[in-house]
């Protein structure tokens, strides 16, 4: 396994959870959706936990075309979808 996911092959899993730092200007939080949006089958979901969902809520539907959202104590819940027509 590599630190950066590279060796992992595409499509290999249903589900991602993240929970990504705050600083950097959400790079790290796009990073990860990237990175899921490569590795999930799909079907797959990727759920991103966050206190302040504007930014990664954009970058989801940008990447995958679309979220849900849950609040939970304080944070939410993002909830993306890998489509079938969605390549990575």
């Amino acid at each position: 396994m590599s630190h950066d996911l590279q060796a992992v092959r595409e499509g290999s899993f249903d589900l991602a959870l993240a929970n990504p730092p705050y600083y950097s200007d959400h790079r790290i939080t796009e990073h990860f959706a990237r990175a899921a949006l490569r590795l999930l089958a799909p079907g797959g979901e990727l759920c991103l936990v966050t206190k302040a969902p504007e930014r990664p809520g954009e970058i989801l539907g940008i990447l995958f075309g679309g979220f849900d959202a849950v609040a939970r104590r304080g944070y939410a819940v993002l909830k993306a979808r890998k489509t079938l027509d969605r390549p990575p």
